[in-house]
């Protein structure tokens, strides 16, 4: 009796443990099939039927509709370049080269990935096609509450978030070699 009560005991927390580490590896699904640039993450399978288990598991737990490999890719960003978290208290300075694509949209989201909105109901984003650029062809825009002299995503409200990229018509996530790709910075101004 007291070998099966240790069997039982013992397969339970198998279960556990492995319900857990599932569970886990779907929501904080950083590595399986991820593509890092800097502070920036993105899935570049994950519209793709052949897309490992994890991916499938990730775009299932989060109810996004990915992007296919032929439309863009979406890069995700939850903290800046000294690796602490985005806050929407803060402000922030986005700048630097963005792959090539025939349009972006940059989004302010929740941790959860639902759009983030200002008082007047417009989503905090911007689109590459509304934008000033420097001479050198890079961006520079602000997001946070403060008021910036030229591209500026308004945000209100407090807690964290997360930015997210997306980049429609671009080789990047068809590119076999992302070693030269450059992705913008994210660095705190204030708080």
């Amino acid at each position: 009796m007291r070998s099966f009560l240790q069997l039982f005991l013992v397969l339970v927390c198998g279960l556990a443990l492995g319900a857990w580490a599932a569970w886990y590896s779907v929501q904080r699904n950083h590595g399986f099939g991820a593509l890092n640039i800097g502070v920036w993450t993105a899935w570049p399978s994950a519209g793709d039927v052949n897309s490992d288990p994890y991916t499938r598991a990730k775009v299932a737990a989060e109810g996004e509709v990915p992007l296919g490999a032929a439309e863009g890719l979406a890069f995700h960003a939850t903290q800046d370049e000294q690796g602490a978290p985005l806050r929407r208290e803060c402000q922030y300075d986005i700048s630097g080269q963005t792959p090539l694509a025939r349009l972006w949209t940059l989004t302010a989201h929740s941790l959860e990935g639902e759009v983030l909105f200002r008082d007047n109901n417009t989503a905090a984003s911007i689109v590459s096609r509304n934008l000033s650029r420097r001479p050198d062809g890079s961006i520079s825009m602000q997001i946070g509450k403060t008021v910036a002299h030229s591209n500026w995503i308004n945000l209100d409200g407090n807690g964290p978030y997360q930015i997210v990229i997306r980049l429609y018509d671009s080789q990047l996530g068809r590119a076999s070699d992302v070693s030269e790709t450059t992705m913008p910075t994210v660095r705190l101004l204030s708080c």
